[in-house]
């Protein structure tokens, strides 16, 4: 049996240059080179052995060996900037913003980096040098016994690869990889597992000792791949999304137009506000050389205005068919509701596309209706039954799985949230789907937090895979000056009106629009027990003199105690308006400073993330902590702070550091606006000696009155 480090994958060491046992220190050799000595080594070998089990049925290129060979080396779990090759390095530094061949070579090292840290995760076998116990055979399929190494990764019918011992450890050049998958596992056994394999694919010798691995995913790889091959050699895709916008058509006879035609098309539809009913008549009208782009800011009701240019495009031709596109499941899941919940288009006309790796027994059973899926799990749809939908929901990664019964089956391509999707993975629905006469929305926010880079070597701004395609195509000028490209949705209809204007004053030119909802005022009592007390803004920043501890897994344990006892206050039965956990959120850039709270808030209903992942979401209450008092880091980001910000729809509470935010210039008029207001207060006994951001500022008061109010 192997044994394992805690908290780290194990690291495979030679002895005596014939077997391999676990050790707890990496075997470090000078890595991202090619060099004669290394690539002959027992243990570079025995990595390529690995790697080309792990690859097997895959075409890959050399590069790909060779970062694999000194992650693997190195006891890497995912790829980093030292396992790259300099002049690697120096093609991802190339801007590649509005060039088609560089932008396909640098995602490709996109794709690699993926398929990559997936290799890693596996590399290490699952069951290690043992016999198999047959347990029964029959025509097609044998069904073997192990005992399981390792169980991370594994469920019901995972995907094996079972390879002789001897090839793995170099004895043998005799390779035969065995395909199996996990029918049975059990845990109080020993780990004792039942795997079965098609005979077909081989047999094994019970005499033998096998090491198998975990068969990695490589089916986003290969989407992106071919996604990126589609996108060069289909001109008409790539003139829509490279090179400089032209329109033909003069502006003011389109103007002239639109007035005319959509008083007369959204003539009794008294749902959708003017801007709302410009981007649906921009949609309608679009000619698809072109993306059309829907600026959203939160709340403005981007989904109601996709839903509805649906609903229109329907009445124009019902032949036209809709592929939308979002970056997670729980967004798919949104929209697709939504659209249920508009009633004009039949349920058996929606289909939700799902990949069956996702948990079935978690699903939001009000999708039943429109899912495919046996007892246990979800199914992919056959050809012929998509041509039964009008909309096809999915999330990016899953999408490639669609297999529409023709070629130019849909006519419209939404990207639902672009903003948080990387460009190389936009490419996939687009290149897989997208025709000549296919017209392209994406709608999201530029304004607020891009897409999350899950592999830390590609996270280097230098390299500007932060960029999603709505990104770089906002940052076009003709894309501001045309409405026929881009429409700003002004709206809001979520938050209350401090927070909307602050936001639209530091992150949207001060072109949002506050509509008061229902309940936005809900904390603005002076007369009764709000956590407010007098103020007459649900905004507040409390000033805390905390420290910063920890290098990498940074936390702040005096702005902890704060959160807490806000937390306390909000949830007391005195408190008017009466809350439950459930209608609050708490936000921190930082990971362990979340995790820290999570332990000690005892309610699960109450939400504590970070900004990432925060992203989509939105609490009656906001509490964010900004952790930070030595350098501030990425608060600096402007996108951060105002996704941050935004999720509060009726009070927001905002902990930190005045003096160290206020080196940054959206932090300092934030701060400069609350004190303004007398939104500011200051934590008893902080700051006492600064006249700036200490009681002696007239504008401050003092948060302990505040919060016992």
């Amino acid at each position: 049996m192997l044994t394992y480090l805690e908290d780290a994958l194990p690291v495979v060491k030679y002895i005596d240059g014939d077997d391999y046992v676990i050790s707890d220190k990496p075997v470090r050799l000078s890595v991202a080179t090619d060099t004669e000595d290394m690539y002959g080594s027992p243990m570079t070998q025995m990595a390529i052995r690995v790697f080309e089990v792990l690859m097997y049925g895959t075409i890959y290129g050399k590069e790909l060996k060779k970062i694999f060979v000194n992650g693997y080396l190195d006891n890497a779990k995912v790829v980093e900037d030292q396992h790259i090759s300099p002049d690697t390095k120096a093609l991802l530094c190339q801007d590649h913003t509005n060039d088609l061949r560089l932008s396909e070579a640098k995602f490709r090292f996109y794709a690699d980096v993926g398929l990559l840290s997936e290799l890693l995760k596996v590399r290490v076998p699952v069951v290690h040098k043992q016999k198999p116990i047959i347990i029964s055979s029959d025509r097609n399929r044998v069904l073997v016994r192990f005992n399981l190494d390792r169980t991370d990764h594994i469920f019901y019918e995972c995907a094996l690869y079972i390879v002789e011992y001897d090839y793995i450890v170099g004895k043998s050049w005799n390779v035969h990889i065995i395909n199996g998958t996990i029918q049975k596992l059990e845990k109080q056994k020993k780990n004792r597992a039942t795997i079965c394999l098609l005979k077909r694919t081989g047999v094994l010798d019970p005499d033998k000792e096998y090491n198998i691995y975990i068969k990695p995913n490589t089916s986003g790889y290969e989407d992106l791949y071919h996604a990126m091959g589609w996108m060069t050699e289909r001109e008409y895709i790539n003139k829509k999304i490279f090179g400089v916008p032209e329109i033909r058509e003069d502006m003011d006879q389109f103007i002239q137009k639109r007035e005319k035609e959509m008083s007369e098309m959204l003539v009794n539809d008294t749902i959708l506000n003017n801007y709302q009913k410009e981007a649906i008549y921009s949609i309608c009208t679009m000619n698809g050389d072109y993306p059309f782009i829907l600026f959203g800011p939160p709340g403005t009701g981007k989904t109601t205005t996709l839903i509805e240019a649906i609903r229109y495009l329907r009445m124009q031709d019902e032949r036209t068919r809709f592929l939308v596109c979002t970056s997670s499941n729980a967004a798919a899941d949104h929209f697709t509701l939504a659209l249920m919940n508009a009633g004009f288009i039949n349920t058996a006309d929606i289909h939700r596309s799902m990949s069956p790796r996702v948990d079935f027994d978690s699903r939001d059973r009000r999708l039943d209706d429109v899912i495919l899926a046996d007892e246990y799990r979800y199914i992919i749809s056959e050809g012929d039954k998509y041509s039964e939908y009008t909309v096809i929901i999915s999330t990016i990664g899953n999408c490639a799985r669609i297999r529409p019964p023709v070629k130019n089956f849909f006519t419209h391509i939404f990207i639902d949230e672009a903003g948080q999707a990387t460009e190389p993975d936009t490419w996939v629905p687009l290149a897989h789907f997208g025709r000549r006469q296919t017209k392209f929305i994406f709608a999201g926010d530029p304004k607020q937090l891009g897409p999350v880079l899950i592999d830390s070597v590609l996270e280097r701004t230098a390299y500007r895979f932060d960029q999603s395609l709505l990104i770089r195509l906002y940052e076009l000028p003709v894309y501001h000056q045309d409405p026929r490209l881009m429409i700003q949705l002004k709206h809001n209809y979520r938050n209350h009106e401090a927070v909307v204007q602050i936001a639209s004053r530091l992150f949207y030119d001060d072109t949002l629009i506050p509509t008061y909802p229902p309940g936005h005022d809900s904390f603005v009592h002076p007369e009764k027990s709000s956590i407010l007390g007098p103020l007459e803004y649900p905004v507040l920043f409390h000033a805390v003199e905390g420290r910063e501890s920890g290098d990498q897994y940074l936390f702040n344990e005096k702005e902890i105690s704060v959160v807490l006892r806000y937390v306390e206050a909000l949830l007391s039965p005195s408190h008017v308006p009466r809350l439950e956990p459930s209608d609050i959120g708490i936000i921190s850039p930082y990971r362990e400073q979340a995790t820290r709270l999570n332990e000690m808030l005892p309610y699960e209903d109450l939400t504590v993330d970070t900004v990432e992942r925060f992203q989509g979401s939105e609490r009656r209450v906001v509490i964010i902590t900004t952790t930070r008092s030595r350098k501030i880091g990425f608060l600096s980001d402007y996108r951060r702070v105002n996704t941050a910000i935004t999720r509060a729809k009726q009070l927001l509470i905002i902990i930190g550091h005045p003096r160290l935010l206020c080196q940054d210039e959206i932090w300092h008029l934030l701060i400069d606006c609350l004190m303004t207001n007398r939104c500011y207060v200051v934590e008893d006994g902080h700051f006492r000696n600064d006249p700036e951001y200490g009681l002696k500022n007239e504008k401050a008061q003092k948060a302990v009155d505040l919060i016992s109010h």
